[in-house]
């Protein structure tokens, strides 16, 4: 089993966070009272760096992660929604504190990249329909990395909070998702033609389920299962679905998508090149 190395801080995070807003503070007030309005190089430089804390803030407060793992708010946990909460106020403090146009325009500026980044797939998109079909044959050439985030956002799709394991020390489940207070731990296969999915996909999830302290167990696939694959899931509890219950899944986001239920594009990820 891997264990997490966890990185060593001269500060607690408790000290860190109120060493942060101070700073914010200060250099807010600084903004408004100390520099002229003529020094205009100052109060662009002390303007920079108080949104280069403020980017720091977020990270401090792991929102950066959490965004990475859903852009859906509504899918965040209660933590994540304070934590977002706190930087919000901080921010929203800070800059009627500053009362400086150098620190609006810098936000403003990062606010929009923050947007586009969003809403990237919906703006750039070549399809006009609002959702780009999906073949199976594309799925197919997609590496295990694409394949996990793949099904992560197709289940977010579907009304599920998602979340992406760490790639080292996933414990035998890549992704986990929870609906109606009912936690799953999905193993994702994807295989080349003719390759079935064997006996230890299902020792993989069971020891992930049980790890993560998961209720249901599912093996997802491209392909279809062995024999024995099928056997032990059956006497283990563990849902197995393949490459046809893949398309299903996939006719069930269209259809969440012609209902109007979901309005995001399920973006086709480029391949790493691995």
């Amino acid at each position: 089993m891997n264990k997490r190395k966890r990185k060593n801080s001269l500060l607690s995070p408790a000290l860190q966070s109120r060493l942060i807003i101070s700073c914010f503070i200060f250099i807010a007030l600084l903004l408004s009272i100390s520099i002229s309005e003529e020094d205009l190089q100052t109060r662009w430089i002390l303007s920079a760096l108080l949104l280069g804390m403020n980017i720091y803030t977020a990270k401090a407060l792991a929102l950066h992660l959490t965004y990475k793992r859903s852009k859906r708010i509504r899918t965040w946990s209660l933590i994540e929604k304070l934590r977002l909460s706190i930087y919000l106020f901080v921010t929203v403090l800070t800059m009627g504190a500053s009362a400086s146009w150098e620190v609006y325009s810098l936000y403003s500026i990062a606010l929009g990249l923050l947007l586009v980044h969003k809403y990237s797939d919906t703006l750039f998109s070549k399809s006009k329909d609002g959702f780009e079909t999906l073949a199976m044959n594309e799925i197919d050439q997609m590496s295990g990395t694409e394949f996990e985030q793949f099904v992560s956002k197709l289940y977010e799709g579907l009304g599920y909070s998602t979340q992406l394991t760490p790639l080292t020390g996933d414990y035998g489940a890549d992704i986990l998702t929870v609906k109606k207070k009912v936690k799953t731990a999905i193993q994702t296969k994807c295989y080349g033609k003719d390759k079935k999915v064997g006996v230890n996909a299902i020792n993989e999830v069971l020891g992930g389920a049980g790890y993560w302290k998961a209720n249901r167990k599912v093996v997802l696939t491209n392909r279809s299962f062995s024999n024995s694959a099928i056997k032990s899931a059956q006497r283990n509890d563990v849902t197995l679905i393949d490459r046809e219950g893949l398309q299903i899944l996939l006719d069930q986001y269209k259809k969440e998508i012609d209902r109007g239920r979901n309005k995001r594009r399920f973006p086709l990820q480029k391949r790493s090149g691995k």
